[in-house]
């Protein structure tokens, strides 16, 4: 625990957090498959209006790891590590994923 706090992890974590559900709160936005935005921290869920097996797959295409754990739910969990920069790279990929999707 001292390891956490005395290096600045928490810190860290909560920056990337925040940064993160902005993020996904502008893809909410963007894409109206997303119909919320779920979690804390670097543990999120974007609830779908879609079944989620299809962005799970087309992510993982993508290079990015996600997973379902409801119909219409995809989880994302990075590492505490993440950086603002991989965080973007995550979101972009999702953008182009849901992007992809046929209209519903």
């Amino acid at each position: 625990l001292e390891q956490l706090q005395d290096h600045g992890l928490l810190e860290a974590v909560q920056r990337s957090g925040a940064h993160f559900e902005r993020q996904l709160q502008a893809l909410a936005a963007k894409h109206a498959a997303v119909t919320e935005v779920r979690g804390a921290g670097l543990m999120r869920g974007l609830q779908l209006a879609v079944d989620a097996g299809p962005v799970v797959e087309a992510a993982r295409d993508r290079g990015l790891l996600v997973n379902r754990t409801a119909e219409t739910v995809v989880r994302l969990l990075p590492p505490y590590t993440v950086s603002p920069a991989e965080i973007d790279e995550a979101v972009a990929t999702l953008d182009a994923v849901l992007a992809a999707l046929p209209a519903h």
